[in-house]
C-alpha cells in the first residue's frame, strides 16, 4: 500500500520520513529501490563465508583471506562470478528503470536530497574515524571540570536525589569558593592546557604529512592560518631589511 503524504507535511528529507510513515511502507523511499547487485568479488566472498573453516572468523578476516585468493586466481576461474554479476546487473537495470518511471519530480528530488544527506553523514563518520586514527587530542578541561571530577570521586551521590540537583549544588559551592581554594583546580587546568597545546602541535604535524588539514577544528584552522600569515610577513620584512642593508652598504662603497 502506497502512503501519500500531503505537500504541507512532506519533510525536506526522507531521512525524517519515518516520523510521518510510522510502520507503514513508503513506496518511493530508498527502501523500495531495487538493491544493487554484488560485484564478482563479493559473490566469491559470499561463497567463502559459507565454508566451515571460516565459521569462527570475522567478516574482515575472511575478506582479507578471500582477497589474497582472488588476486591469485586466473581469468577462467573468475569468469563464473563475472558472468553471474553481469546477469544480475542486467536484471537490476530493468527493475531500476521501472522503479524510476513511477516516481514524480518531487519524489526524485526528495530521493536525491536523502542520498546527499546520507553521503554527508557517512563522510562525517569517516572524518571522525580518521581523527581518532591520527591521534586527535582531547579538549583541554577547565578548572570547574576538574572540580566536578574531584567531587564525583570523593562524594557519592545520595539516594533519591537526581544528578542534576547534585551538580547544581556543587556549582553553587564553586561560586562561593575563594580564589585561593580554586587555585588548585586552576593549576590543573593550566597544565592540561599545556598538554592540549603540545598534542595539538603534534596532531597538526601529522595532518600536514598526510595532507588532511581540513580535519582540524575551525578554531585551530583560523589559528594556523594566522600563524602562517604572521610567519610569511616576518620573512618578507627580514628579506626587505636585508636588501635595504645591502643597498646601503653598496652605496657607502661607491662613495
Amino acid at each position: 500500500m502506497t502512503m501519500i503524504i500531503p505537500p504541507a507535511l512532506r519533510p525536506a528529507s526522507l531521512l525524517y520520513l519515518s516520523k510521518f510513515c510510522g510502520n507503514a511502507f513508503c513506496a518511493y523511499s530508498t527502501r523500495a529501490r531495487p538493491k544493487r547487485p554484488l560485484t564478482s568479488f563479493f559473490l566469491f566472498l559470499g561463497e567463502k563465508r559459507k565454508e566451515p573453516r571460516y565459521s569462527g572468523l570475522r567478516v574482515y578476516q575472511v575478506a582479507k583471506v578471500a582477497a589474497e585468493e582472488w588476486n591469485q586466481m586466473n581469468q577462467e576461474e573468475k569468469q563464473p562470478y563475472i558472468d553471474q554479476m553481469k546477469s544480475s546487473f542486467s536484471n537490476y537495470h530493468d527493475r531500476y528503470q521501472e522503479y524510476r518511471n513511477q516516481l514524480t519530480d518531487v519524489q526524485v528530488h526528495d530521493l536525491s536530497v536523502e542520498r546527499m544527506e546520507k553521503r554527508t553523514e557517512r563522510a562525517k563518520k569517516q572524518e571522525k574515524k580518521m581523527k581518532v586514527q591520527l591521534g586527535a587530542p582531547k579538549r583541554a578541561r577547565s578548572a570547574y571540570s576538574f572540580y566536578l571530577i574531584s567531587k564525583m570521586k570523593s562524594v557519592p551521590l545520595r539516594e533519591g536525589k537526581s544528578f542534576g540537583l547534585v551538580v547544581k549544588q556543587w556549582a553553587q559551592e564553586w561560586n562561593e569558593m575563594t580564589a585561593q581554594q580554586k587555585e588548585v583546580y586552576q593549576t590543573m587546568a593550566a597544565e592540561d592546557k599545556l598538554r592540549h597545546n603540545h598534542e595539538m602541535h603534534e596532531f597538526i604535524g601529522r595532518l600536514q604529512e598526510v595532507g588532511k588539514l581540513h580535519l582540524l577544528p575551525k578554531v585551530e584552522q583560523v589559528k594556523l592560518r594566522r600563524e602562517q600569515k604572521l610567519k610569511a610577513n616576518k620573512e618578507m620584512l627580514e628579506r626587505m631589511l636585508s636588501l635595504t642593508v645591502e643597498k646601503m652598504r653598496r652605496f657607502d662603497i661607491q662613495e
